[in-house]
């Protein structure tokens, strides 16, 4: 918040902007007559992260739901390693894009990466490293650090934007998404060779790749709301599906899972139709394209945005609450 001196006969400014130190998220203000005091609505929003089997998420049940980690904030990314003893989070901590570790077997939590702000992590397929960007923007390269800590290092830059990493479970590959071509293209680098290839020629494509289980194949979104996959064997792009029915806003999909055995995909959208609204896991099968709601929000839990991911057999997904505090400032000068 500011404040600011008016000459209200001139209808000119009469002083320089000046802060009110109230923090972030700031609505509804009001001043005393005096104009010492300024009353304010401050909104925060909570988000947990929880774990639940599948087989209970399909009865529209969350009484099974275990609480994984409280207290996040704008959560983007929720990554489980690859022997399901932990995850990587990337989230809002003290005010920078970071990257904590979970972990599954005592629980503790662990600031991985705060240095400059961190987006999109991927474990490797033997567990070792994370791989993420930073450096924001068009200056964005590609780092990794040890799952054990220690100091990062860019093992991918390029004067443009290079961005969210996917490492293949094989273990061979890197993919990631770049503009190095002038557009937004999905390029891998293998891990072997060091070989860096273009393996989409789209002006659309807006996601990271999604690799299958057996990486042969990588699934990516495509304005608008397309869902496309690249296959190894062909070398060749294709459009799975066209999501219409699922569209609310210009941007609704953001991640997709595979199934354990490489026969659906997993997304999360937003529900608009008649008393299905909110937001929803769908499963789509690749033999007939037939979609299925897995599980939607409830009263109970709401879920937040499109963050998830799914493990032999669990799901694991934020809820996020809205909270407003009436708050009162005073000795305003």
């Amino acid at each position: 918040a500011w404040r600011v001196t008016i000459n209200i006969n001139q209808g000119k400014l009469a002083s320089d902007p000046l802060p009110i130190p109230v923090g972030s998220n700031i609505s509804r203000m009001d001043i005393s007559l005096d104009g010492k005091k300024m009353i304010f609505v401050r909104q925060e929003i909570k988000e947990k992260l929880w774990r639940i089997p599948l087989s209970i998420a399909r009865s529209n049940s969350f009484s099974g739901a275990e609480l994984l980690m409280s207290n996040l904030g704008a959560t983007e990314n929720i990554e489980v390693s690859s022997d399901g003893a932990g995850l990587v989070v990337e989230t809002l901590f003290g005010g920078i894009r970071t990257l904590m570790l979970k972990s599954l077997m005592d629980s503790t939590e662990t600031v991985l990466y705060r240095e400059q702000p961190a987006f999109a992590p991927s474990w490797s397929a033997d567990g070792r490293w994370i791989a993420f960007d930073a450096g924001g923007g068009n200056n964005a390269d590609i780092w990794r650090i040890s799952a054990n800590g220690g100091p990062a290092k860019k093992i991918i830059e390029n004067p443009g934007a290079d961005w969210m990493p996917t490492y293949s479970p094989d273990g061979n590959y890197l993919c990631f998404l770049s503009n190095r071509s002038g557009q937004f293209e999905l390029w891998i680098k293998n891990l072997v060779s060091g070989e860096i290839s273009q393996i989409t020629n789209s002006p659309a494509v807006k996601s990271r790749g999604f690799w299958s289980h057996d990486s042969k194949k990588l699934a990516y979104i495509q304005k608008p709301n397309r869902i496309c996959i690249f296959d190894f064997a062909s070398r060749k792009a294709e459009e799975f599906v066209y999501l219409p029915n699922w569209q609310s806003g210009n941007d609704t999909v953001h991640k997709l899972v595979w199934k354990e055995d490489d026969s659906s995909l997993y997304f999360f959208t937003f529900l608009a139709m008649q008393e299905r609204w909110g937001n929803a896991l769908i499963e789509i099968s690749l033999e007939n394209k037939r979609q299925r709601i897995v599980f939607r929000s409830q009263k109970e839990m709401t879920l937040s945005h499109m963050t998830f991911s799914i493990f032999k057999g669990d799901i694991y997904f934020l809820t996020h609450e809205t909270m407003d505090d009436i708050w009162l400032a005073e000795g305003l000068q």
